[in-house]
């Protein structure tokens, strides 16, 4: 059945209080007869004007039949219905999977499976092996989707969980969106912008996308690009789902004073005036949790409050023990001070209030930067305790890019050694490298040539070949090719690149570490009788305190120490340490560890910075370890104590 149609036959029959023929409808809508009568005998078309029902009586024609509470809620639907039709009218095209959620998603009430199949002209035993994909799916958001015969089908959970789910399916799905002509919007990709004006309405869109900048006037910033995409997404979704008469309501005390807040009463008065239709009050909380979670360009301590100040003695402890694990010394980096102070400021905020700032890079650096990212994990506890937060995995993240930042500065001068090669003048040259100096500030170009000027160059001499011109025939992972009008996918792909790059070389002698490091191999079915047996075999032999098992559950509960290539290095509370330590647990089956990874690999280390020189052993050589699958392999076949301790050395 076409969308369009429907909604014209329901305006029809509304419109006419007496009965109206076949043919008379058919003429208004410019169809055959046959085709509205095969429309009027579905089951879907009654859904369609439930609680109304339709009347049919020979040589007179049809009309819709109702009380007047019946006929104000159809033209409710009806509302609806209309503003439904800039969704289903350009998505048709759209995969199933894909159609089916944004059906069930921007629906106020219950899906047949037969109308499904009609729109998308398959069959009910098609549609319902895609909705059973699609109920797995919703789990992961502790959403169900129900199934009723002879009522249809509908998602079933909490609010804001419906919204969670509704806004990862937008940004991580793919559309056939090139072909749609668009004039480009300042801050957003034309990818960005398509999908939006695909699935929701464009002129609300551009709307929201000008309320959100007359935020950032009164926040004083500017969110990142990617963060602001995703708050416009948030923000149409909020606009569609009160539509819809779902609601969604936080509890967070005192966050009158704070900025977010501000700003979210902002674009809550200008939704209201700019695209007339009123918010609740009850969804202010909902947008100032999507404002904190947004990251922003600058972060400006002034306007943080008193409570939310990290004190210098605390960041510094904290820099103090990540330098110690990484052996290099980040306390002189000024810039990496300053910069973890503006990330940690609106970071302990996020925190304080129940939300976060989503790092898409983070299962990159968990796996690539694995040494960086443990050696925060295992210091954070310092900054928690002072500060009474809990940071979660993607908080944790940022910090390490901003320590890969600082060690970048350190190891190469400040900077990433570059040459660019463009062969189109001085003109569009220094155009382009203005450009990736302004996005990409560790960056330095000490070198531009031409493509055949390039042959003459040493290689060597540079961390990275920018090719402008794609001829340079070299398959070096160092030369990446970009286009001589810098992208923004371009820019991400060199971000890539530098974040990959391996930065730490360790070289140190060995203190001893004889009767530090335990190895044992069992068979356990869950991550917490693995932290529990183990936690309780280190108290039982004088190297931690009683409740260490304990406070290893407790971390992992708010940050999973899972790191990738199926290893875990869970660690408890330092407090509790006696003597550091290590035991390995070599599993027989995989275990899933958290949402995300299995696990069959355990290093559970137990630090407590008192032992500096030999902490600082542990974490140099446990990174170098857990990086490289050749030695986790050669852990998993061993048996020998002493030739694990030969590893370590």
């Amino acid at each position: 059945m076409t969308y369009d149609l429907i909604i014209q036959i329901i305006k029809i029959l509304l419109s006419n209080k007496t009965y109206i023929s076949v043919s008379n409808i058919a003429d208004k809508t410019n169809v055959s007869t046959k085709t509205i009568y095969n429309y009027l005998e579905k089951h879907s078309f009654l859904e369609y004007i439930y609680p109304c029902t339709l009347e049919k009586r020979q040589k007179q024609g049809v009309r819709i039949l109702g009380n007047e509470q019946a006929l104000n809620k159809l033209k409710q639907k009806l509302s609806i219905y209309e503003q439904e039709k800039n969704l289903y009218t350009p998505i048709l095209n759209l995969d199933s999977t894909t159609f089916i959620l944004h059906s069930l998603f921007s629906t106020s009430s219950s899906i047949t499976i037969q109308s499904l199949a009609e729109k998308l002209y398959s069959n009910s035993v098609a549609i319902s092996s895609i909705l059973n994909k699609i109920n797995l799916w919703l789990k992961n958001y502790d959403l169900q989707l129900s199934k009723k015969s002879n009522w249809g089908c509908q998602i079933l959970g909490e609010e804001k969980n419906i919204r969670l789910a509704y806004k990862d399916f937008i940004i991580k799905s793919n559309y056939p969106i090139k072909t749609l002509k668009i004039n480009t919007i300042d801050r957003l990709s034309d990818e960005h912008y398509r999908k939006l004006i695909l699935i929701f309405d464009k002129q609300e869109t551009d709307k929201v996308i000008q309320i959100i900048s007359l935020a950032e006037i009164v926040l004083n910033n500017k969110f990142t690009d990617n963060d602001f995409y995703k708050l416009t997404v948030q923000i149409l979704i909020l606009i569609k789902r009160v539509r819809l008469g779902k609601f969604i309501s936080y509890k967070l005390n005192n966050i009158e004073n704070i900025p977010e807040f501000l700003a979210a009463q902002i674009i809550k008065n200008h939704i209201e005036d700019i695209i007339k239709f009123k918010i609740p009050n009850d969804e202010l909380l909902a947008l100032t949790q999507n404002i904190l979670s947004a990251r922003k360009q600058k972060e400006d301590t002034i306007n943080s409050s008193k409570d939310e100040f990290i004190t210098e003695l605390t960041i510094n402890r904290f820099v103090k023990r990540i330098s110690d694990c990484l052996k290099i010394n980040l306390l002189q980096d000024k810039t990496f001070i300053n910069n973890l102070i503006l990330h940690l400021v609106p970071a302990v905020r996020r925190s304080k209030y129940g939300t976060t700032a989503e790092n898409p890079l983070l299962n990159k650096i968990r796996y690539e930067y694995t040494d960086i990212y443990l050696a925060v994990l295992t210091s954070i506890e310092e900054l928690e305790v002072s500060e009474k937060i809990f940071l979660d995995a993607n908080e944790i993240g940022y910090i390490c890019l901003h320590v890969v930042a600082a060690i970048n500065r350190c190891q190469k001068g400040g900077y990433i050694k570059v040459c660019l090669v463009c062969d189109n003048g001085i003109t569009i040259t220094n155009y382009l490298e203005s450009t990736i100096t302004r996005y990409l500030p560790e960056i330095k170009i000490i070198e531009k040539c031409t493509s055949s000027e390039f042959s003459n160059l040493k290689l060597a001499n540079f961390d990275l070949i920018l090719d402008s011109t794609n001829l340079i025939k070299n398959n070096d992972s160092k030369i990446l090719k970009i286009n001589e009008f810098l992208q923004k996918e371009e820019i991400h792909y060199i971000q890539n690149w530098i974040l990959s790059k391996h930065l730490l070389d360790f070289n140190e002698d060995a203190p001893s570490i004889q009767g530090k490091i335990f190895y044992f191999h069992d068979d356990l079915p869950d991550r917490d009788s693995v932290l529990n047996k183990y936690g309780k075999y280190l108290f039982g032999n004088g190297y931690v305190m009683k409740g260490y098992d304990k406070s290893l559950i407790a971390r992992e509960e708010r940050v999973s120490t899972a790191m990738g290539r199926y290893v875990a290095v869970p660690h408890g509370s330092k407090d509790l340490v006696l003597k550091p330590s290590l035991v390995i647990v070599n599993l027989k089956t995989p275990i899933l560890w958290d949402d995300e990874f299995r696990v069959d690999l355990i290093f559970i280390l137990a630090v407590n910075f008192n032992k500096v020189q030999i902490n600082k052993y542990f974490f140099s050589k446990l990174y170098e370890i857990i990086k490289n699958e050749e030695l986790i392999s050669a852990i998993k076949k061993s048996d020998d104590i002493s030739e694990i301790e030969q590893l370590f050395l």
